[in-house]
Formats: C-alpha cells, sequence, structure tokens
C-alpha cells in the first residue's frame, strides 16, 4: 500500500519537501493543504509585483505542468484545523480528515500586528500574502503618501516599491537604524542616506502611538507627540510563527516548533520545516526559528527527505538576507557583530561599495555586503564548510571572493 503524505502549508518549505519527497518515492500519495487561493508564491516578489517589475505570474514557484509532474494533490482555500496524532490524521476547516503515514508542518508564519490604537483601521495593511499586495495596489495614489511601520527586510521592500510608484514615503523604526537584524550601523547608515535623498522622511528609536482617521487620510501620531498624515499604512513589524496546529497536537514549542536534525517534532511522524520549525542555529548552536526563504527550502527538503525514508541531516539555519534598495544590492549572512569577533572593512564611496567581514579564529563567521553582493553565496558557503582563510583574509575583505579550481576540494580561494 501506498504511504500517505500530508503537507499542511504550501510554500518554499512544502513545495520543497514534496520535491523531496517525489524524487525518493515515485509512488507515495502527497496531499497539500493551503489556505491560499492558488498555487506557492514567493514573498519575497510581491514588492516586485507591487511595483510592477514583474507579471503576476512570475510570483509563482512553478508552472502547472511541473506541479503535475509531482503527482500531488493541492487543496486550496483549506486549513488544517486539527491533528489527531493518535489517528493520524488531519482534521480541516470544513470537518474533513486526511489521513497521514507522515505529516509536515509548513504552516510558516504571520505577521506581527503592533498593539497600536486604530491599527485595525482600513488602509492599515500588510505586505505578507498575494491579497495584501492587491489591497496595496487598490490603496495606493500617485504621489500620495505613505506611512511604514517598520525597516526590516519586508518594511524596506515596501518602502522602494511605493517610491516607484511615486508614493511620498515615512519610515518609522522602533531600534536605533534602519534593516537592525540586516546591517550594522555603518551599512545602515549608508542605506539611510540614500532614502532621505529620495525624499523619505526616517524616524529610527521611534514607534506609534495610534493610528486616527480623517476620512480616508490617516493621522499618525508618534511616541514624540509628533503627527504624520498619509492615505495608507503598511505594517512591517516582524513576523511570528503559525503555532494553531500545536494546540491540537502534543508537540514541544518555544518561540517556534522544535525540531531535531531531522526535522522531526517530538511526536511521531511528524515533521515541521520553515517559519514554524525552531532548529539548530549553525553560527551560535544554539536554536532559533530563521524566517528566510533559503532555510525554509533547505528544511523542507530534509523534512521531504526523512520523511520518504532517506537519512538526513540538516546542518543548522545561517541566517542570510539579500535585498535591493532604491537599486543598491546588499546582503549579510551569519554572525557580522558581536564580542570575540575580528572585523575587517573595507569602503569605496565612489562606487558605492562597503564590505565588512567578521573572523573568528581565522575562520569566516558573517559579513555585510553593499553595492556589490557577487559572492555572498560563496561566503555563505565557506561559513558552512568553516574554510580557514588566515593566510587571504585580507584579500576576502578587499575584494569579492572568486572560486579557485581548487577551493571545493580543499578550501582555497583567490581574491
Amino acid at each position: 500500500m501506498s504511504k500517505r503524505y500530508v503537507i499542511a502549508g504550501f510554500g518554499a518549505a512544502g513545495w520543497s519537501a514534496a520535491q523531496a519527497i517525489r524524487s525518493k518515492y515515485e509512488q507515495g500519495i502527497i496531499t497539500v493543504i493551503s489556505d491560499e487561493k492558488s498555487p506557492p508564491y514567493a514573498r519575497m516578489l510581491l514588492s516586485c509585483w507591487l511595483k510592477g517589475k514583474i507579471e503576476e505570474e512570475a510570483i509563482h514557484l512553478f508552472p502547472n505542468d511541473v506541479f503535475k509532474s509531482l503527482n500531488t494533490e493541492a487543496l486550496y482555500e483549506k486549513r488544517a484545523e486539527k491533528i489527531d496524532t493518535d489517528r493520524q490524521t488531519v482534521i480541516l476547516n470544513n470537518g474533513e480528515s486526511i489521513p497521514y503515514d507522515e505529516l509536515l508542518i509548513a504552516s510558516g508564519a504571520s505577521p506581527v500586528r503592533p498593539e497600536i490604537k486604530g491599527i485595525d483601521l482600513p488602509g492599515v495593511l500588510n505586505l505578507w500574502t498575494r491579497d495584501d499586495t492587491l489591497r496595496i495596489r487598490e490603496g495606493i495614489r500617485e504621489n500620495g503618501e505613505a506611512v511604514v511601520i517598520g525597516a526590516g527586510f519586508i518594511g524596506m521592500q515596501a518602502v522602494d516599491a511605493l517610491l516607484k510608484l511615486n508614493v511620498r514615503c515615512s519610515l518609522i523604526e522602533a531600534l536605533l537604524h534602519v534593516l537592525p537584524r540586516i546591517l550594522d550601523p555603518e551599512g545602515a547608515g549608508l542605506i539611510e542616506s540614500r532614502l532621505k535623498r529620495e525624499g523619505v522622511d526616517i524616524f529610527t528609536d521611534t514607534t506609534v502611538k495610534e493610528i486616527g482617521a480623517e476620512g480616508k487620510r490617516k493621522e499618525i501620531v508618534l511616541d514624540s507627540g509628533r503627527t504624520l498624515q498619509a492615505d495608507l499604512v503598511i505594517t512591517a513589524a516582524g513576523v511570528r510563527p503559525k503555532l494553531d496546529l500545536t494546540k491540537t497536537a502534543i508537540l514541544k514549542t518555544d518561540t517556534g516548533i522544535l525540531v531535531d536534525e531531522c526535522m522531526r517534532t517530538s511526536s511521531s511522524h511528524v515533521y515541521a520545516a520553515g517559519d514554524v520549525a525552531e532548529s539548530l542555529d549553525f553560527s551560535t548552536g544554539g536554536r532559533g526559528v530563521h524566517a528566510i526563504w533559503p532555510t525554509a527550502v533547505d528544511q523542507g527538503w530534509v523534512a521531504g527527505m526523512n520523511m520518504a525514508g532517506a537519512s538526513v541531516d540538516y546542518p543548522g539555519s545561517l541566517n542570510m538576507n539579500t535585498l535591493d534598495v532604491l537599486d543598491i544590492p546588499l546582503a549579510s549572512v551569519g554572525l557580522f557583530q558581536g564580542d570575540g569577533l575580528e572585523i575587517g572593512k573595507h569602503t569605496e564611496s565612489s562606487r558605492g561599495i562597503y564590505r565588512k567581514i567578521a573572523f573568528r579564529d581565522g575562520r569566516l563567521t558573517g559579513a555585510v555586503l553593499l553595492g556589490d553582493i557577487s559572492d555572498i553565496g560563496i561566503i555563505r558557503s565557506m561559513i558552512h564548510r568553516r574554510v580557514d582563510i588566515t593566510s587571504v583574509k585580507s584579500a576576502v575583505v578587499f575584494s569579492p571572493v572568486k572560486l579557485g579550481r581548487t577551493w571545493p576540494v580543499y578550501g582555497g580561494i583567490k581574491a
């Protein structure tokens, strides 16, 4: 009898897991459950669609013929509401029961809605789903004004898109600089300078006290007492794992669902991957939730392979983000600030280049790159492989790393 695989959630982790299962086991029955109306899409491309850089079709992860080749059943506009681990079934919001032999929870994360008076007013939106993007497109007007609350990855994507649509922006961040979890203060300062040149009003170390409505306009009151006016407010205050299913199944959780190196949860035949999973952190050796695309893809693949009977270990999440702000490419990976790190920096103001490379005991731990991020993938791989670069540290700091013929085998590089 064919094994039954159920995937609750059909984003990057769910899609990656389905591919892994099918690559290992051709006869299994794969059922994916999604509360979305359409096939999975890349959230990081929503801002590109918003600003008109790509068409809607381009946000989707795969064409229909690729999905059909996996021989997978997709249940759209359905939600897994309960897991019965004794009977090994998933109960949907319409009461339907789906039996499983192996289950993956890939329910992802949901946007944090700050506890602000007026946060639920019409015109106060997220940028997280396809429907969110459509609502923003309906709510903006050329030469209008918008306030973005949160200057992290999503908030910066929103500002970049709105500026391209000729919308004046104000950006509010509770911490001391923009992109606080992606850039160091110096790199963030370069981005802030560029944003200000484009007319963005930036308020760091600032929170929103209240949002009010004046007709169709919004009135945003800051903790300083200053008031801003806007046609649209976008909240981008981070995300948190969707743990609803853990209320009906006995699964160990902390910030996310706790998993081992095989992405197994504390319940037999139940796995978790992506933004909902709390796994090993490669850089710190602790545990954490890394709500980023590469982690979701990697974890989904490991979970899928193990669900299908393989034995694959996940080496741990290595935080990496890449972003384009006003045509400035930027990226960061791993640990690039903190005690015990040796830091090398290189700046070329005329070219808009900034490089910060962090080391410990002759090995890379992290990096921040602005202007030229062509070697971020190589740096990430070197961190994962714990390559000793003692003899070429200065070269790595001053110019993009280029692959040498021997590097993949021996760890040799040239710059």
